[in-house]
């Protein structure tokens, strides 16, 4: 898969982790067990964890994941901090309770949106 489009999906060990609650949903990407990359896979020829016939890990964008945790009860609010040029996330419940807060002395502050998002899945998959 070109470089560019690596960044549009979970790690190989949260895609692992999302399997391991329940994650079933179709993805058109999984993480070849064998070779430890990510495959891109026809758009017609979309699979399951269940279902994918070489026993691969699927591997949902970003927002696939952040989508199905929404739906099990978990938001993921990211956000940039202007004076500290750096991104953050909380995770909330869907009722608006508080699971992991940013820091206010900037010490979980991350230059890469994909960073800040790794660590507030992990921090709800942890809650689950």
């Amino acid at each position: 898969m070109k470089d560019q489009f690596k960044d549009q999906f979970v790690t190989q060990e949260i895609a692992a982790r999302l399997k391991d609650k329940g994650f079933d949903e179709r993805c058109m990407a999984s993480y070849n067990h064998n070779q430890n990359n990510l495959l891109v896979t026809s758009a017609f020829l979309v699979h399951r964890n269940s279902t994918h016939p070489n026993g691969n890990v699927m591997a949902p964008t970003y927002q696939h994941a952040m989508g199905w945790l929404h739906r099990n009860g978990y938001n993921i609010h990211d956000y940039w901090i202007a004076n500290a040029e750096a991104f953050g996330c909380d995770v909330y419940t869907i009722k608006g309770d508080l699971l992991f807060p940013h820091e206010t002395n900037y010490s979980k502050l991350f230059e890469k949106i994909e960073d800040a998002w790794n660590v507030a899945i992990n921090e709800a998959l942890n809650k689950m």
